[in-house]
């Protein structure tokens, strides 16, 4: 599948996550020894929708995941932000935003969705402000969403984490997608 690229969309990868539930740290997580890594499954399937992906990660995986993407121009890696470490994908996207900057719109993907594919991000990509929705859940980490500096900082101020309060304060509607595979979140092996 061809998919022309967006001069403006930047893709945020959220992978900055403790992993507590898995029992390991998903970003690196390989199925197989020749498997490549949960983090770059997940870049690979955002880069052909985005002019850059910018991976959200926490100080241990930082090191590790600059190597990893050392030959990628087109993917940025940001750390966490002090004194946010704890906040969840709330604290990994406003660390992105506020080290990158604006664009006029934000592909949103966290890392704990490995099955998820291009061609269901194409159809959030081609719907403005969005989150998808499976008939048994909303999955508020898949999203494509306007910049949302203004909207995220009120909920840093105020020590908020639930993301859904972001899709709130952006009035971002809810995109609707039968079952499939590509939508589970992967918390346990």
């Amino acid at each position: 599948m061809v998919v022309s690229q967006p001069l403006d969309r930047v893709g945020i990868l959220l992978a900055g996550g403790r992993s507590v539930r898995f029992g390991e740290d998903k970003a690196f997580y390989r199925s197989s020894a020749e498997a490549p890594t949960w983090v770059e499954k997940t870049a690979a399937v955002l880069l052909p929708l985005c002019n850059r992906v910018v991976i959200s990660a926490n100080h241990e995986q930082l090191t590790r995941m600059k190597q990893l993407f050392a030959n990628e121009s087109r993917i940025q890696v940001v750390e966490d932000l002090p004194g946010l470490t704890d906040y969840g994908p709330i604290g990994g996207l406003y660390a992105a935003i506020t080290q990158i900057g604006t664009a006029a719109s934000f592909l949103i993907l966290a890392v704990d969705y490995p099955f998820m594919t291009t061609k269901i991000l194409a159809q959030l990509a081609a719907t403005p402000n969005c989150y998808a929705t499976t008939p048994s859940q909303s999955h508020y980490l898949i999203a494509h969403l306007p910049d949302f500096q203004r909207a995220i900082e009120p909920l840093i101020q105020r020590r908020e984490h639930r993301v859904r309060l972001l899709m709130e304060n952006l009035a971002t509607v809810p995109l609707a997608f039968p079952p499939s595979a590509a939508f589970t979140n992967q918390n346990k092996k």
